[in-house]
């Protein structure tokens, strides 16, 4: 597994071996390892863990047998059903030999630089992994020693040694004469002997790994042994490579030094990458609950002295009310839905009237991104993963990994929050702030749940359009998103409630894998919506880990952390660029696949993105299961590159630089 190092601008490749010292195979799984990116701290740090199986989806049985029973002797009965229940971790990054480690009385044991006991409690409470390292630095390669216990007594031992090699760049032009291209290419460290190819396709990115098999042009063997620079000769086109129509990449062909090095174009102007013009849309107002028009002249309206008015008050069949509140300000020319006013809902008044729109409303820009989807796509799970949501006992939305991304691009995002009214005696109403997910406790069913581990429940038919989380970007702008059902997302009518005329931005989420017909039925649903050409529209493939044993290693679309080159801008920087090639990446694969239509002609600003909500296919699902089947969240993980829409549709909204 690749990552990407936030200090240096390069790659790390992760490789390890762990080997069985001790202990019963049939008894003791060998547990695996993992290196990620982790979202939850502000600073980003990459973290080393590992997964013994026998503890995964272990919590409900130990959990029950003790529930209720404090007694030493239940608890016990509980632990012995375990094939261990706690696991002594010792690593040490300057290590040579990993056998001295596991001896607690030799100096090596002594002088390394973590030891750690982990109990079965202690796994269940981290989100079912075991940290072995939280490190900055470039050197995470160490040896170290895992053992399994049960009890005092030694029921497995494993020795596993980490390296991880440092992904060199290795820079590269082409360019063109007649039928003839040069390559020219770049590397500081000067590598002697690295094999590339030069590869082309018709129509199509070559980005897969049968295309350096099918279309090569020329094998070619990188020398920097007389300096930095290493210039091709120009190679002549003949027979299909020379057609005009053509695309060329240049990749590593040796698995070896893919591990070592990692090719980036400087300036590749055979890619097709179609530039838009920047276009940002015009804003207006409205209600983001019943997707009523609001007429800004209704701010100068007097009935503003009573505390508030609706959104829509000719659709209002009741006098706006009086709002009577400690806090005065919270409600300075507020806006409250008039859906909640119809008379039709007074049965339901108290419940039905918590939608008053965010301070300020008609001071902010305000836009509308639609999630839209096939069913059981991942897109109920890129969500609660994007916003940060568990369901549970309590559930929150603390976008930490969104806001944590965004902060290098100088962009503060935060949840709006959702004031609600409340009947109070005397005819009044009280207003208070309150969570948006205080509103919806139907989204714990529909939201990632770490107690126990479970990924969402497809979501329901009855969708959550009319009650939107929006979210604050730089006290500029208010961002409604819309979680539409797959099943509604395969028809026209609730995009088209949202959008309601306006220009909004869609994130079209697919499945890459196993889902054709739902891919199409969403495409057709897009097109018959009557959206304005000019929608933005990010196409993502989830559960893109699945998939990425298709594209080649050098693959842009497949690089983990694009966010060392930002430089709190977007426009003129790499990430630029890289999210430009990856999208050409996807969308080849997807028309070569046959996998989802082509949009070009039916919208004109249209990207594609690979993303993924766990980084591990193995994190999710347990054996025997399809991937298209809800199961298990075996242990949490980082997300991929999930941020990247979401960063590239704040700018198409003029929100980023």
């Amino acid at each position: 597994m690749a990552t990407t190092n936030r200090v240096a601008t390069a790659e790390y490749y992760c490789e390890y071996k762990i080997e069985r010292v001790f202990g019963d195979k049939n008894l003791v799984k060998t547990p695996k390892i993992f290196f990620e990116r982790d979202y939850r701290t502000p600073d980003l740090p990459y973290s080393m863990f590992a997964v013994p199986e026998e503890w995964l989806n272990k919590q409900e049985s130990v959990l029950s047998a003790t529930r209720g029973k404090s007694d030493a002797e239940s608890i016990k009965r509980a632990l012995d059903t375990l094939a261990y229940d706690k696991m002594n971790i010792v690593y040490d990054i300057k290590g040579i030999s990993c056998a001295p480690l596991a001896d607690p009385e030799s100096d090596e044991y002594k002088n390394a630089e973590i030891k750690n006991t982990v109990t079965f409690d202690n796994f269940y409470q981290a989100g079912c992994r075991i940290v072995i390292e939280n490190n900055h630095s470039q050197d995470h390669s160490g040896i170290g020693v895992l053992e399994m216990m049960k009890g005092n007594e030694l029921v497995a031992r494993f020795y596993f040694a980490i390296n991880f090699t440092f992904r060199k760049k290795i820079a590269y032009r082409l360019s063109f004469a007649g039928e003839k291209v040069s390559l020219e290419f770049q590397c500081k460290d000067c590598p002697v002997g690295v094999p590339v190819t030069l590869v082309y396709c018709k129509d199509r990115l070559p980005c897969l790994h049968n295309d350096m098999r099918i279309n090569k042009v020329a094998e070619i063997t990188l020398d920097f042994s007389h300096g930095s620079t290493y210039k091709v000769p120009p190679i002549k086109l003949n027979g299909l490579a020379a057609e005009k129509n053509n695309v060329f990449s240049v990749t590593i062909n040796n698995e070896k030094f893919s591990k070592f090095y990692i090719l980036d174009c400087l300036e590749n102007t055979s890619l097709p990458v179609h530039k838009q013009k920047e276009f940002i849309p015009k804003v207006s107002y409205t209600c983001p609950f019943c997707h009523t028009p609001i007429d800004y002249s209704i701010l100068k309206d007097k009935r503003y002295k009573k505390g508030g008015i609706s959104c829509h008050p000719t659709a209002a069949k009741e006098s706006t009310p009086v709002i009577f509140t400690k806090h005065k300000s919270k409600i300075k020319n507020c806006i409250y839905c008039a859906e909640d006013l119809r008379t039709d809902n007074a049965s339901t008044f108290k419940n039905s009237r918590n939608r008053l729109l965010p301070p300020y409303f008609m001071e902010h820009n305000n836009f509308k991104i639609a999630f839209a989807g096939s069913t059981r796509a991942g897109k109920t799970t890129y969500i609660s993963r994007f916003f940060g949501i568990t369901g549970g006992t309590t559930i929150s939305m603390p976008m930490t990994m969104t806001v944590n991304s965004m902060k290098e691009f100088g962009v503060n995002i935060k949840a709006a929050p959702i004031t609600q009214v409340d009947i109070i005696s005397g005819g009044g109403y009280l207003v208070t702030d309150t969570n948006w997910t205080d509103t919806q406790e139907q989204y714990t069913d529909r939201s990632i749940c770490l107690d126990p581990p479970n990924y969402p429940k497809r979501t329901e038919s009855e969708d959550l359009t009319s009650y939107p989380f929006i979210a604050e970007v730089n006290n500029r702008a208010y961002i409604s998103f819309y979680d539409i059902a797959g099943e509604d997302a395969q028809h026209s009518m609730q995009v088209q409630n949202v959008a309601n005329g306006e220009l909004i931005g869609v994130f079209c989420i697919i499945n890459g894998k196993t889902d054709v017909a739902g891919n199409n039925d969403v495409f057709r649903m897009l097109k018959d919506a009557r959206l304005d050409k000019k929608c933005p529209i990010a196409v993502i493939v989830a559960k893109f880990d699945v998939l990425e044993s298709e594209f080649d290693s050098n693959c842009f679309c497949l690089r983990s952390d694009y966010f060392d080159e930002a430089g709190n801008r977007y426009s003129g920087t790499p990430i630029e660029w890289k999210i430009d090639y990856a999208s050409e990446e996807i969308k080849s694969y997807l028309k070569q696949k046959a996998l989802m239509p082509d949009f070009d002609g039916a919208f004109e600003n249209v990207k594609y993105f690979g993303v993924s909500s766990f980084n591990f296919i193995d994190s999710i699902h347990n054996e025997l299961e399809d991937i298209n089947t809800p199961g298990r969240v075996k242990f949490e993980c980082s997300s991929k590159r999930m941020e990247l829409p979401f960063l590239w549709m704040l700018k198409q909204f003029g929100l980023v630089k």
